[in-house]
């Protein structure tokens, strides 16, 4: 499970350390106040580690783009992640990159620092990398205080997996298609959503066990959906979707609410997806993170779109019913509903605010003494939109 997320210098967020992430997190904050800066920061780890840095870079506007404004071109952009419960490794595992645009150097284009440390103390892994304009591949110049180059790989390529294959992300957005190509991606929701109509299909087909799961959540949280089909025509598969109040006949349209929804729970259950591939010879130490065993996070922005707000309490109980499974599965959600807030705990809650003259995001935590003056008699929501948490637009 993520457990602390840290970034010095990625846009708004000149220096921000959230810590104890729960199994559901919620950011609430007004407009513009730096929330879609934190997604955007694992979305950028993400892409990153799976089609590189130069290219990532790249896509999100370069340099200028995703460093804060006013921090010095010197100053190098970290993003930190701290990750714990991971089977097979000893201890938390915190991870940080630091990109570096050399002002001095007219022939290197940025420097890449990884740093691993397990437990969180002992280093094990420390290397820089110098990317010239020459070349994308780059040089690798390895620091002189590894412990254990073998221990060091192995965790990297864990937390590599894990930032590629086991963060599902759903944008404001995202936009769920009928029909979707055969051969896209089942396994990582994509932030177009043009997977979602592939992944239903994949998992209907080869996972049917996952597939019913996933029908019988999306029947019982929307009362006039008897059941999900995906079809196969040539290269494109379409969804469909039977209603009780048509004889289980599949309904000529499906609303926005509804498919946005069937793509928060196919997102969900494409972690319980087993490995695509054949079982390959591990060390004991080495978990498999394409199991279903492993970790997995679903980060949704702005979760409670097109929903009914009397369907908000029992989506987020079956959200905390994922997180009591014995697979370790987590959530970071966005809002700025009120109403959403009322199901939550204080401590499930960070607030997001971004100070008007500098530009400059801070999270925090629910004031704790709105815990026995407050929330006693009042909700969350309540204690928001009374101004007593922060995070509200000036109106």
């Amino acid at each position: 499970m993520l457990t602390r997320l840290s970034f010095k210098n990625w846009r708004s967020l000149r220096d921000v350390t959230i810590d104890n992430l729960t199994p559901i997190t919620v950011f609430v904050g007004a407009n513009s106040s730096g929330k879609t800066n934190i997604i955007d920061g694992l979305d950028f780890l993400r892409f990153a580690f799976d089609e590189g840095l130069l290219p990532a870079v790249g896509k999100w506007g370069g340099q200028h783009e995703i460093r804060y404004r006013r921090a010095q071109q010197t100053e190098p952009i970290e993003i930190e992640t701290k990750f714990k419960e991971i089977d097979g490794l000893q201890g938390p595992i915190t991870e940080t990159i630091s990109l570096a645009f050399p002002v001095n150097n007219p022939n290197i284009l940025l420097k890449f620092r990884r740093t691993l440390l397990e437990d969180g103390s002992s280093l094990i892994y420390n290397e820089l990398y110098t990317l010239p304009f020459v070349q994308d591949s780059g040089r690798r110049v390895t620091e002189p205080d590894l412990n254990s180059l073998e221990r060091a790989d192995a965790i990297s390529g864990v937390l590599n997996t894990l930032l590629k294959k086991r963060i599902q992300l759903i944008s404001e957005d995202f936009i769920t298609p009928i029909r979707g190509e055969y051969f896209d991606d089942p396994y990582v929701i994509n932030k177009q959503g043009s997977n979602v109509p592939s992944m239903l299909y994949y998992m209907q087909q080869f996972a049917p066990d996952v597939f019913n799961h996933f029908q019988e959540d999306v029947s019982q949280l929307l009362s006039h959906v008897s059941s999900v089909t995906l079809l196969q025509n040539g290269q494109e598969v379409e969804l469909e979707v039977a209603e009780p109040a048509l004889g289980g006949k599949s309904a000529p349209t499906i609303s926005a609410g509804t498919r946005r929804l069937i793509s928060v729970l196919a997102a969900y259950y494409a972690l319980d997806l087993p490995s695509p591939t054949m079982p390959q010879p591990r060390k004991p130490e080495v978990p498999d993170m394409r199991s279903p065993n492993a970790p997995g996070l679903v980060i949704v922005e702005d979760a409670d779109i097109a929903l009914h707000p009397l369907l908000l309490g029992n989506f987020v109980d079956l959200l905390r019913s994922y997180t009591d499974r014995k697979e370790p599965r987590q959530f970071i959600l966005t809002t700025h509903n009120p109403q959403l807030l009322n199901y939550f705990q204080p401590e499930e809650i960070r607030v997001v605010e971004r100070d008007p003259e500098t530009g400059e995001t801070s999270v925090d935590n629910v004031p704790e003494y709105l815990k026995e003056t407050w929330l006693p008699n009042h909700r969350l929501g309540e204690a928001w939109t009374s101004r007593l948490i922060g995070g509200i637009p000036e109106v």
